[in-house]
C-alpha cells in the first residue's frame, strides 16, 4: 500500500509540471487561473456594490 501511495504522489507531482500541463492536459498556468479568479471576484463585488449601495 505504501508503494502505491508513492506512485500516486509521483504521478500528481509529474502531472503539475509546466511541460505536462501545456502538452498533455491543455490547462492554463496557475497565474492565468488566479487572474481569471481575481477578475471574476472583482466583477461580482462591483455588481454587488451597485445593487446595494451603502449610505
Amino acid at each position: 500500500m505504501f508503494y502505491v501511495c508513492l506512485v500516486f504522489i509521483a504521478l500528481f507531482l509529474l502531472w503539475d509540471r509546466p511541460g505536462v500541463r501545456r502538452r498533455v492536459k491543455r490547462m492554463p498556468s496557475w497565474t492565468t487561473v488566479s487572474t481569471w479568479t481575481q477578475n471574476s471576484v472583482r466583477k461580482m463585488l462591483h455588481q454587488r456594490c451597485k445593487a446595494h449601495p451603502v449610505g
